[in-house]
């Protein structure tokens, strides 16, 4: 965790959580790894869209209320759904697959 504090505290970026889950779940998982504080109003979810993921919903909410352009956009997914979604919605996106096979 330390090196995702560091890498975060040194991004001089916008960056933000958009997830297909509600915010108290965010929340709850970002508290076990204490990186809370560092998406204090930055976190987007189901409850604020219409349709979760594999649609683009959350990813063009969070990135309009982050003032980026979907094509200025870079998502990191975890899951085909949400690499579906970010692409869907015209935005970069890499896959993170430590979890999975990363051919999914």
């Amino acid at each position: 965790m330390r090196a995702i504090r560091q890498a975060l505290d040194r991004l001089s970026l916008p960056y933000c959580v958009a997830s297909s889950g509600e915010p108290a779940k965010m929340e709850t998982s970002l508290g076990i790894t204490q990186l809370v504080p560092y998406f204090d109003g930055k976190l987007f979810g189901l409850t604020e869209v219409e349709r979760g993921k594999p649609f683009l919903d959350v990813y063009l909410y969070a990135g309009q209320k982050m003032n980026a352009q979907p094509s200025r956009c870079l998502v990191i997914e975890d899951t085909p759904i949400g690499v579906r979604g970010g692409v869907s919605a015209g935005m970069t996106v890499w896959g993170y697959a430590e979890l999975m096979n990363p051919e999914r």
